[in-house]
């Protein structure tokens, strides 16, 4: 793997966003999904704008 980035918020609850080798886009909001990030799409579908 090559981490690109990852974001950190307070209090012990983080949110992760991360590309697989396939451009598959997988988010996790540990507070909601806990350690299981889920599959968002292609990269090619997915608005990735702040």
């Amino acid at each position: 793997y090559q981490l690109a980035g990852i974001v950190y918020y307070g209090a012990f609850h983080f949110t992760a966003r991360y590309v697989d080798t396939d451009c598959t886009v997988w988010f996790n909001n540990g507070l909601v999904h806990g350690r299981r990030a889920c599959r968002e799409g292609s990269i090619s579908e997915i608005d990735l704008g702040l």
